[in-house]
């Protein structure tokens, strides 16, 4: 298994474990539990680096929202899509 592979099967792994523990919370909980933990994951980063790791992160979460989207509402897509 390559290190790709084995970092995506981890982060599988860590999700399945957190998934259950954001269930049920109120959105505004949810954003606050996730703010913080990528508040903390981009302070990692060098600060001149941050605005470009923040950018390419936010479009992998955009086309992520997509798939998620048809897996959670089908074809049709979110019930509130005009």
């Amino acid at each position: 298994m390559n290190e790709a592979c084995a970092h995506t099967n981890r982060a599988l792994e860590i999700i399945a474990e957190i998934k259950p523990i954001l269930k049920g919370e109120e959105p505004g909980v949810q954003g606050a539990v996730l703010a913080e933990l990528l508040s903390l994951w981009l302070a990692g980063w060098a600060p001149q680096l941050r605005k470009e790791v923040l950018d390419f992160h936010l479009e992998e979460v955009r086309e992520l929202t997509k798939l998620n989207e048809k897996i959670l509402f089908g074809d049709a897509g979110h019930p509130g899509t005009t």
